[in-house]
């Protein structure tokens, strides 16, 4: 037995495998920038078990699930305003569509707001 995965041993091949694995991750991904996470914080000596790589990785992908629901809402804010105004005032000049585009999520429900009490476009984004 070379070591023990939980409550299991685990041969000295499996260990050099999981071993192996984690360098290779390590070297093709997290090294070269393409998980998005700092080598400096993550360097080969700390990334030598192949647990530990899950777990840098399983963070990474929670992250990255939190960004795409995060730019999913906005753009589904973007939408819903852009229609409602379109449905108020009638086509949207571009102006206005750069706008939206260009806003924040904070600023995309002052224009909500505004949109219920504005007689004009203008109103919305002044």
């Amino acid at each position: 037995m070379c070591g023990a995965e939980g409550s299991l041993p685990i041969s000295c091949d499996q260990h050099e495998l999981k071993k192996d694995f984690a360098s290779w991750l390590y070297k093709s991904f997290i090294r070269k920038g393409r998980l998005g996470l700092n080598p400096r914080e993550n360097s080969v000596s700390d990334i030598n078990d192949f647990y530990v790589v899950h777990t840098v990785l399983a963070n990474r992908i929670d992250e990255w699930e939190r960004q795409i629901a995060d730019k999913a809402m906005h753009e589904g804010e973007q939408k819903l305003i852009s229609r409602q105004l379109t449905k108020k005032f009638g086509a949207l000049p571009a102006w206005a569509n750069e706008k939206l585009l260009s806003a924040s999520s904070e600023q995309l429900d002052i224009y909500g707001d505004k949109l219920l009490d504005a007689e004009t476009l203008e109103q919305v984004f002044s």
